[in-house]
């Protein structure tokens, strides 16, 4: 199949304030012209919309810089997890340090606990001895008043 239209293909080379067309024609002729503009992005003209080739050529530009971008930040997250690293020994060390604090506070705590039991136990048994007493020495003036009954009825019918 012969083709009688020329075939003319759009290259796209430059900055981001610059796009530079390259058409080249099958009949061996070469033609440049370039576009200025502030708001142009490279790789994008009014004939690129038109061509799918140089939106996927701008698009093909965006995902490289975006790979770009995340294997930077990997880089940067390897080297933030050997600072980890180094300082994960520091935090151990400190980390059994506050252990071994918690750990001889809890042995005062149970210290405290049976002094306070012992404490309780303590005043359980002194407040029942106080009560014992009032009671022996209720019941001891009790009989004292009676005997004294005694004694007046005796004095009294002895007389």
């Amino acid at each position: 199949m012969l083709f009688t239209k020329p075939i003319i293909v759009f290259l796209f080379v430059g900055t981001a304030t610059k796009s530079c067309p390259v058409r080249i024609e099958t009949g061996s002729t070469l033609s440049t012209s370039c576009v200025t503009g502030p708001a142009e992005d490279p790789g994008v003209s009014n004939t690129a919309a038109a061509d799918p080739y140089a939106v996927f050529l701008a698009d093909q530009k965006k995902r490289e810089i975006e790979w770009s971008a995340n294997q930077a930040a990997k880089k940067a997250k390897v080297i933030s997890n050997e600072s980890v690293t180094e300082t994960s020994s520091s935090l151990r060390e400190e980390f059994a340090s506050i252990r071994k604090q918690l750990d001889e506070q809890n042995e005062e705590c149970d210290l405290l606990r049976k002094q306070l039991l012992d404490l309780q136990q303590t005043n359980n048994d002194v407040a029942k001895s106080q009560l014992d007493t009032k009671e022996n020495l209720y019941n001891v003036s009790e009989q004292q008043q009676s005997k004294m009954y005694v004694l007046v009825e005796l004095s009294v019918h002895a007389l």
